[in-house]
């Protein structure tokens, strides 16, 4: 097996690892002008606020204990400072929910309408999920694990069994 090959299947094993949430949406992060950084680490500090506020909202004051999981992927695009995109399951929440989780996020961070954009995965999963890791560096020799943010992670919570 040649080193294209060995990345080929290194990503595929990443993405399919994502794919096992079975993700329902397609959230998309982008940070408003006044908290956009460079640094990944102001960045991550953004989504951790960003997303616990989406959770309190979605689940209440006690969501750390039945939070809802996901996986974010951090990227830089074209531009210099960083967005997320996140795949979400919806569990037993409907669309209504999370539109309006989203909304009651937005409205108490300030955050501007182009923030967060909630989408869902109707077509084309395994295409979405792989859109989702398409600046994740991986050769034969490493993987770039550091764009690749689980909530159990971002949060410190204890993996759910």
């Amino acid at each position: 097996m040649n080193n294209l090959e060995k990345t080929q299947k290194l990503k595929q094993v990443i993405n399919a690892w994502a794919g096992s949430y079975n993700p329902t949406h397609f959230l998309t992060l982008r940070l408003p002008e006044n908290m956009e950084s460079v640094n990944e680490d102001v960045s991550e500090r953004a989504l951790k606020k960003i997303m616990s506020a989406f959770e309190y909202r979605l689940l209440g004051r006690h969501w750390h204990k039945k939070h809802l999981p996901f996986i974010a992927t951090a990227e830089k695009g074209y531009g210099e400072t960083w967005h997320y995109h996140i795949l979400v399951n919806q569990q037993n929440f409907s669309d209504t929910e999370l539109n309006t989780a989203i909304f009651k996020t937005m409205t108490a961070l300030h955050l501007p309408l182009y923030s967060l954009k909630l989408e869902p995965i109707t077509t084309y999963k395994d295409y979405v999920v792989s859109y989702c890791s398409k600046e994740m560096c991986v050769n034969c020799d490493a993987i770039d694990t550091d764009r690749i943010i689980p909530s159990h992670v971002l949060f410190d919570i204890p993996v759910r069994k």
